[in-house]
């Protein structure tokens, strides 16, 4: 009887982080903060803007100590459920 092998590709789940950070990196070494880039006329410009916050600006506002432990404890959260 044969049996089943999974197989974990690392390259998966890390290239779509590391590609981000290489692309951020290059960004803020190339461009000026509010610069554009247009890729394709009309529909896709790359623009170096700074988001302190989470996902669309979510605290944004927040100070950064409120933010560190507000993340620090939603990821600590999800960790011990």
């Amino acid at each position: 009887m044969k049996k089943n092998i999974i197989v974990f590709y690392p390259w998966c789940d890390y290239s779509p982080l590391v590609l981000d950070q290489i692309t951020k990196a290059a960004i803020v070494a190339k461009f000026f903060i509010h610069e554009s880039y247009t890729i394709v006329t009309g529909f896709f410009n790359l623009v170096y803007v700074m988001n302190p916050g989470a996902a669309f600006g979510f605290l944004a506002k927040a100070s950064a100590t409120f933010r560190y432990f507000f993340f620090t404890g939603i990821n600590y959260s999800g960790y011990y459920t």
